[in-house]
């Protein structure tokens, strides 16, 4: 890798740090290095020519981009045809990584055998665990990248909401503990209003043990429901999403003018929903938090 890198970028001083950070983004492939350096030079952040490039900006004003194309090297982990492509059918697009067969959509044919027998012989490398109820993952994240980028939109929504179901019905008695994950795939399916239950239920398992975790899931949920149309049931919790942001807002550091404007958000809700006893909350730990 070392010698690759400094083939492709020279041994300018202003290079110091970029090789360790490529390395770390790309997990050492080749041809992911190849082009995480192209994306570099195509984005200005490097100039010159090959072998004697100079970073343009500062390390921390230049992230190391995603490829700029990135399917130009799916011949590179040869993952075949595209999902919409409904003329081959037999390239592992339409395997669903799953620990359990629930976890599954009739729109995702085949299967987790099929998708990994085909990602090994196809060489996409996967790092298999130990664990009771064998668990796969991608060695780099690159390769989860371009696998998780192929599939269409509609269906990869599909598949999300099939396992945020699937880990419901698998693990009710440890259900609190993976709300997070299950406000993941609820908002990867686009459900805006089951993801925000989720991470509600998330804040809740968090609390006092974590609470800059439970800050960041409450947040999730005001933003989650403020994408949505205005409901009685949705609402009280929007409310009671401001009235926690603003009780853990003293502990990490939140502007005061954003907890006011919070607060106001707050207060016109509980109006309009007429709900005395959660105004009466929002008003007690705003008290506190301005005193």
């Amino acid at each position: 890798m070392g010698e690759m890198l400094r083939d492709l970028l020279g041994n300018d001083a202003s290079l110091s740090a970029l090789g360790e950070r490529i390395r770390e983004r790309t997990g050492g492939n080749p041809f992911f290095i190849e082009e995480v350096v192209q994306s570099l030079v195509e984005t200005g952040n490097l100039l010159g020519t090959r072998g004697s490039y100079r970073l343009a900006r500062t390390i921390e004003q230049s992230s190391i981009p995603r490829p700029c194309r990135p399917f130009s090297r799916q011949g590179s982990i040869d993952w075949g045809a595209r999902e919409d492509d409904p003329s081959d059918r037999s390239r592992g697009r339409e395997g669903v990584l799953r620990a359990d067969p629930r976890a599954s959509h009739r729109s995702c044919r085949g299967g987790a055998g099929s998708f990994i027998a085909n990602a090994r012989r196809r060489r996409v490398h996967l790092r298999e665990s130990d664990l009771p109820g064998a668990e796969y993952a991608f060695k780099h994240p690159l390769t989860q990248e371009v696998a998780y980028g192929s599939p269409l939109a509609e269906r990869r929504a599909l598949t999300h909401a099939a396992v945020a179901r699937a880990i419901a019905e698998l693990y009710p008695e440890k259900i609190e503990e993976r709300a997070a994950l299950l406000a993941h795939h609820w908002e990867c399916a686009g459900d805006g209003a089951e993801a925000a239950r989720w991470h509600a239920r998330a804040a809740e398992w968090a609390g006092a043990n974590d609470p800059g975790e439970a800050l960041r899931h409450w947040t999730k949920v005001r933003d989650l429901v403020g994408k949505l149309p205005e409901s009685e049931i949705l609402a009280p919790l929007a409310l009671e999403a401001r009235t926690r942001i603003i009780t853990y807002a003293f502990y990490h550091g939140l502007s005061e003018d954003g907890v006011k404007a919070i607060f106001i958000e707050g207060r016109a809700l509980a109006t309009r929903i007429k709900d005395p006893r959660a105004l009466a909350k929002l008003l007690t730990q705003y008290g506190w938090f301005i005193t």
